[in-house]
């Protein structure tokens, strides 16, 4: 049985509302500000060059390393994960060690095994040295933790085949995606390829393709009488060949 936090530790390192076990899966599903969204709008920002743009500071059409190193990160900022570090940084440049046991105590639910794994946790995902020696954890080596295997809810084990295959199709809970083919809302957003990928690379073993005729007879897949973006069915079913079974077959193996 787990026991409650004291009310001045509640106080402080607490939020207003509960939440559950961070892990890289709860950053996945994040739409805000991570999701494909966000990331099509990066893409976007790319190719009309306003991202490198902005980390050239000195206007000289290229990116030396300190500059680089800020694009990168530019491109890697995940703002959900940045408030979860404020609230357990007391300076908000860092987590000192027992800041870092107090994420693991109260948000991973680690209990007395968190002292002794927030140090191995620094010295496997912290790059900078300066941090390491002095056993404190920075932004970017807690986004590395929790985008980890180590940070993910799901157990490894768990990823061979181990239940009972031998049942009617029907026994079985099928993970699914509706309206697969959207990376927004499902009036006006955009359709694309990668959100196929993407559901199939999470294990996904239904998807949806809806299917109209196109002007010009070529099949089109879209939400039907909606403003969303059009891909064609023929590439729809390529990506499907290339990747419907990558996660299947390494399950197997």
């Amino acid at each position: 049985m787990k026991t409650l936090p004291t009310e001045p530790e509640r106080g402080k390192y607490e939020p207003k509302q509960q939440r559950k076990k961070t892990t890289n899966d709860q950053i996945r599903k994040s739409s805000s500000t991570s999701g494909p969204t966000h990331f099509w709008g990066l893409v976007q920002d790319l190719s009309s060059g306003r991202s490198s743009q902005m980390a050239d500071k000195w206007k000289s059409g290229s990116l030396e390393i300190e500059q680089f190193v800020h694009f990168y990160k530019m491109l890697t900022q995940r703002d959900e994960v940045w408030k979860v570090f404020q609230e357990y940084s007391g300076d908000g440049e860092k987590l000192t060690l027992e800041e870092l046991e107090n994420f693991l105590r109260l948000e991973q639910g680690e209990g007395d095994q968190s002292s002794q794994h927030a140090l191995e946790l620094i010295q496997c995902y912290e790059a900078s040295e300066t941090a390491v020696n002095q056993s404190s954890m920075s932004l970017e080596g807690f986004e590395m933790y929790l985008c980890s295997q180590e940070g993910s809810i799901f157990k490894p084990e768990l990823l061979e085949l181990h239940q009972d295959m031998s049942q009617p199709l029907s026994h079985y809970f099928i993970s699914s995606s509706h309206n697969t083919y959207l990376l927004e809302d499902q009036l006006r957003g955009q359709s694309s390829l990668e959100a196929y990928i993407q559901a199939l690379k999470r294990g996904c073993r239904c998807v949806e393709v809806d299917c109209w005729d196109g002007s010009d007879g070529e099949p089109v897949v879209y939400h039907g009488h909606t403003l969303t973006s059009k891909l064609l069915f023929k590439d729809i079913i390529s990506t499907l060949k290339e990747y419907a079974f990558q996660v299947s077959r390494t399950w197997k193996s």
